[in-house]
């Protein structure tokens, strides 16, 4: 919601909090890295993005 008002240091410290609190959630992983993308830190939403590879290889692998 922050991002669409283009609050992105708002939203960035929104998805800060989030990912403390529940740091293995898909949503918030890639919103994160959107934000931090947009905000110009590319090295740390690469960082975020990796987390959320990692997640989705691990859940893959346990479905099956």
């Amino acid at each position: 919601a922050l991002k669409k008002l283009e609050d992105l240091e708002g939203a960035e410290k929104a998805l800060s909090k989030a990912h403390s609190l529940s740091p293995q959630d898909p949503l918030t992983l890639l919103n994160y890295a959107i934000v931090l993308e947009e905000r110009g830190d590319k090295e740390r939403a690469n960082e975020i993005l990796s987390d959320l590879t990692d997640i989705a290889a691990v859940t893959t692998v346990d479905s099956q």
